[in-house]
């Protein structure tokens, strides 16, 4: 992956080289080949479920890692976490792919719209609305509400992660730290859930936002 050998690294995969193995420096495949440039083996390592942050604090990831805008932005795509703003750019990057990298990406891309379109259809449901009521485990946090139709608890800080549970419109959640992105929280409750929540989607906006508590008493 650092260096850009992507076929060999889809001859890996196949294999069943783990996409998330870390070396000495403890850095992942996809870090190094963000790192390098390697945008073909980026688009390959994503494909395998590789995830590009961590929950270890001070750890940076494969965002941060990026050698240039074009990989960040490439990364954004991929993820379901891009900009406007950085949508030239991801096109641009998307133009330089090798044939079966530009499949693999498409790919990603479509099991990103399923995945959306998946929440979207979400219906209330008893014990979803009854695990609004459960108090979190740990004290601290910050009280949320889901600012969308629905929104997902993932078991890991990335799209492609298993979904472990629900919210809807109007519930409210208890949010602790974030991943090394910033872009996911932890939640945790007593009703045995624990996993990471998206704050922000690019194309969707806030998927949740601070509740204000004195603004709430007040009105």
């Amino acid at each position: 992956a650092a260096e850009g050998r992507d076929e060999d690294l889809q001859r890996f995969l196949a294999q069943g080289l783990d996409a998330n193995v870390r070396n000495a420096d403890g850095l992942s495949p996809l870090m190094l080949a963000s790192q390098a440039g390697a945008l073909n083996c980026v688009v390959h390592l994503l494909e395998a479920r590789a995830v590009s942050s961590t929950s270890v604090p001070g750890t940076a990831d494969a965002m941060e890692l990026a050698s240039s805008t074009q990989v960040r932005s490439l990364l954004e795509a991929l993820l379901g976490q891009g900009t406007p703003s950085t949508s030239d750019e991801a096109v641009e990057a998307l133009g330089n792919l090798s044939l079966a990298a530009r499949l693999a990406a498409d790919r990603i891309m479509e099991e990103l719209a399923e995945a959306e379109a998946q929440i979207s259809e979400v219906r209330p449901r008893a014990d979803i609305l009854g695990a609004a009521l459960l108090p979190a485990k740990k004290s601290g946090g910050t009280l949320y509400e889901v600012n969308h139709k629905a929104v997902a608890i993932r078991y890991l800080p990335s799209v492609h992660s298993e979904i472990v549970g629900t919210r809807i419109r109007g519930q409210t959640l208890t949010l602790f730290e974030a991943d090394a992105s910033g872009r996911w929280r932890r939640f945790d409750s007593d009703g045995c859930e624990e996993g990471w929540v998206l704050l922000h989607h690019h194309e969707l906006g806030d998927l949740v936002r601070p509740v204000h508590r004195e603004a709430k008493q007040n009105s």
